[in-house]
């Protein structure tokens, strides 16, 4: 049995719960606990946050981990991004004793101390390290013989590397042999390495979107029937994106569903596709699986 605090973020349980229904639905079949973190905030986002404070956004990491230390508790994330910022931060504070003592500082005015002792976790690390791809196997009740996947993996779950430490940031394989175990094939595609350019968006929506559409063409082209993956943001780049795409560069439509790799495991587990959130999916996917009674 494993214990970790569950760390949400802000896109989840705002905007995508399916994520974390189907995360919960297939990890208490691992018996897994997910303990819920009260009082817990945005992560300080990877992206922004930092680069217009660096300490503001040390200390609001530093909290959500503070909460985690009182609990005794390593964090598991469902989001890439939460992910880079609780795992940066928590690195950097155990290592650089000056900066602890000052985020400390900012600390003390809510009642919190940064003590350093517990880590932050990946839900892609407790699949594959932690699970591990033989209990995962035991588990699966109907296998997809016939499906083509395209893995994306997104930027924040593997750089930088030397600090994150999840998988090479070049060559990952990790959620491609999770993908496998469940008897779908993980095919190779240009640009699967790209960026979903969901934090482009920001900055120009357009370009964004143009971005995009270049790697979800060669997910089309590579007659992958779905894709695969792991983060929040990734997954409403795709997944809501597709027709903003058609309006903006009138490209046919794409029509190519997105699962987090839970949806996916969950479905393959005999889970019903209304208990993963599968109709809260801009791209309909029951054409998509030979499996009618998980959609009824």
């Amino acid at each position: 049995m494993m214990d970790y605090a569950l760390f949400l973020g802000c896109i989840i349980p705002y905007r995508l719960p399916q994520m974390e229904a189907a995360a919960r639905k297939t990890l208490q079949k691992f018996d897994v606990n997910l303990h819920e973190m009260q009082g817990a905030g945005c992560c300080s986002d990877p992206a922004a946050t930092p680069a217009l404070d660096y300490k503001a956004a040390l200390a609001v990491a530093a909290n959500n981990i503070c909460i985690a230390e009182e609990m005794e508790l390593n964090i598991l994330n469902l989001c890439n991004g939460c992910f880079h910022s609780l795992k940066l931060s928590n690195e950097t504070l155990k290592n650089k004793p000056r900066l602890k003592e000052q985020i400390n500082e900012i600390l003390a005015h809510v009642g919190k101390e940064f003590k350093g002792t517990i880590n932050i976790r990946h839900l892609l690390e407790v699949m594959y390290k932690d699970i591990g791809l033989e209990r995962i196997k035991d588990k699966i009740k109907t296998p997809f013989n016939d499906l083509k996947v395209s893995v994306h993996y997104g930027c924040h779950v593997l750089r930088p590397s030397n600090v994150l430490n999840v998988d090479d940031p070049l060559r990952p394989e990790s959620l491609d042999r999770l993908v496998k175990v469940t008897g779908a094939e993980s095919i190779k595609y240009m640009q699967k390495m790209n960026c979903c350019n969901y934090c482009v968006r920001v900055v120009d929506k357009d370009i964004s979107l143009k971005l995009s559409a270049g790697k979800m063409k060669q997910v089309k082209q590579a007659q992958a029937d779905c894709i695969v993956l792991l983060c929040p943001g990734c997954f409403m780049q795709f997944d809501l994106s597709q027709k903003e795409i058609i309006r903006l560069l009138e490209e046919e439509m794409f029509s190519i569903p997105v699962l987090s790799y839970s949806q996916l495991l969950g479905l393959a587990m005999d889970i019903p596709a209304k208990e993963l959130g599968f109709q809260f999916h801009r791209v309909k996917l029951k054409k998509l699986f030979e499996k009618p009674a998980l959609f009824a």
